[in-house]
């Protein structure tokens, strides 16, 4: 919770008063809600019996996402009261029972979710109505999405830029959908769009080569149960327009109004999943220079601003989690399960649910040597590093595998929302290189994947991040080709 940010030394001294008040009441009430919910732990795992104590780390790690959701929640919604009193306009009732409104998601908080016995058997698990696992998530999401007072992100912040409404996706190389890396400075080709629902208007700003090299942007819709999150043949296209070279310059932009048509049809409203750049006059099932992809709580949002529902979740879903929302059910069966075809690692090879979704040299030491972390192509780890629980990462490309990489500690999943942030290529806020006709512009990574942002492909957010974990990790060779040394995946 940023408030520093807030213009607290212009305001009246009551008003100061009010915002330093609301400052460290979040503070100590985030706290407070940790500590119920860590009594409440207690009491569940006590009840439990030792026949049941394998579960206990799963328990935990339930808890500890508990935690971290209710105490971001709270946060976001005392900064947003502050955000209230400080900003003078609209500092009125009305503005201030909206914010209070945030608070119906700690309801929802108020227990752990532990099932009792009588809802551990298989039929009242297929009588009880589905939920929403991702509820509090989403919610926290919204309210940063269409709130610029209550972005991380200073820059947006100042502009007023309103997510919902001037809709900001990046750009990237993706070494799993790429089908040509074109470099520009010593970087591959990258950007950003912006869409205006308002006006139905998109304009764009590319960073390429100035050899006379043009590039075309593409909306891309793929087809539900059909084929993976590559553009495809029968995949709904939409070409948005092409970019216009700048004179002496790296720049392309791009400028087209394409109307304000209702969803799901061809304008701003389109159901895109990715927008794709191509060279000019190709199509992206053929082409494809780089790629950004919406995340899944972006697509929720404009979905149920449609009044449209979510895609129906399909394949085998986890029945050892808490939640019976078939979204996180799923999700879990791939992060436990999928090797996507490769060398037979899994998401939980390098984040087992039994040490915190992370490894460490003691829990390494434990491993039996048949395990799927010690088997892989060679050069895609090191032996000796893997026992210091460091796996190896091509942060600057795949050309040199063996040559260009670093070693890294394998963080934990847990608290996702807190470490990658907001995504934050609204006003170009993020750290890109300058151009070389001026300063640096809003390119990709539009979140804190990996170590720094350079974990991620195409867009940088999180949800491209596990398939870049894919091309890294769960390769059969180091040619990586896609189809293959491992799956693509499906939306």
């Amino acid at each position: 919770m940023r408030c520093h940010r807030l213009p607290h030394k212009t305001l009246p001294r009551e008003r100061r008063t009010i915002l330093y008040c609301i400052v460290q009441v979040a503070r100590r009430l985030s706290l407070l809600v940790t500590a119920v919910v860590a009594l409440e732990l207690r009491l569940a795992l006590c009840s439990l019996s030792r026949a049941d104590e394998s579960s206990y780390p799963l328990k935990f790690v339930s808890f500890c996402l508990k935690c971290s959701e209710m105490r971001t929640t709270f946060r976001v919604w005392c900064y947003s009261v502050a955000a209230d009193v400080a900003d003078a306009p609209r500092f009125r009732i009305a503005a201030l029972a909206r914010n209070v409104a945030l608070v119906g998601a700690l309801a929802s908080c108020s227990g752990l979710g532990l099932p009792a016995e009588s809802e551990q058997s298989s039929a009242d698990s297929v009588t009880r109505p589905s939920e929403d696992g991702l509820a509090e998530a989403y919610g926290v999401f919204k309210a940063l999405f269409t709130d610029p007072h209550l972005a991380t992100d200073s820059a947006r912040e100042g502009a007023n830029v309103e997510q919902d409404q001037h809709y900001t996706i990046g750009f990237g190389y993706h070494p799993g959908l790429s089908t040509s890396k074109i470099m520009v400075n010593g970087n591959p080709v990258r950007g950003q769009a912006i869409i205006n629902f308002a006006e139905g208007t998109v304009s764009a700003t590319l960073l390429g080569p100035s050899d006379g090299a043009r590039f075309d942007l593409y909306f891309v819709k793929n087809t539900l149960g059909k084929g993976t999150v590559k553009p495809e043949s029968f995949d709904r296209v939409f070409k948005v327009g092409s970019f216009v070279p700048t004179v002496n310059s790296t720049q392309h932009t791009l400028s087209v109004n394409i109307g304000t048509a209702p969803f799901p049809n061809d304008g701003v409203n389109f159901d895109l999943d990715m927008v794709v750049v191509t060279l000019r006059g190709k199509s992206p099932t053929t082409n494809v220079v780089a790629i950004g992809a919406r995340t899944l709580f972006e697509k929720r949002f404009f979905r149920e601003r449609a009044g449209a529902s979510p895609d129906p979740v399909r394949g085998q879903l986890a029945n050892f989690i808490e939640t019976n929302d078939p979204l996180v059910q799923r999700g879990a069966q791939l992060f436990v399960n999928e090797t996507f075809g490769g060398n037979g690692r899994k998401c939980a090879t390098c984040h087992p649910l039994a040490n915190n979704q992370t490894i460490d040299p003691a829990f390494v030491a434990t491993l039996p040597a048949s395990d799927p972390l010690f088997h892989f192509p060679g050069g895609l780890d090191d032996t000796a590093m893997l026992k210091r629980a460091l796996v190896r990462e091509n942060v600057d490309g795949l050309e040199e595998p063996t040559v260009k990489f670093v070693e890294r500690g394998v963080p934990h999943t847990l608290s996702m929302s807190t470490s990658v942030g907001e995504v934050g290529t609204g006003v170009g806020s993020n750290d890109s290189n300058e151009s070389e006709s001026g300063p640096a512009l809003p390119t990709p990574p539009d979140q804190r994947s990996g170590w720094s942002g350079d974990g991620s492909p195409g867009r940088g957010t999180l949800n491209e991040f596990a398939f870049g974990a894919i091309v890294q990790h769960f390769a059969k060779s180091l040619a990586r080709v896609p189809d293959q040394d491992f799956r693509i995946p499906t939306q």
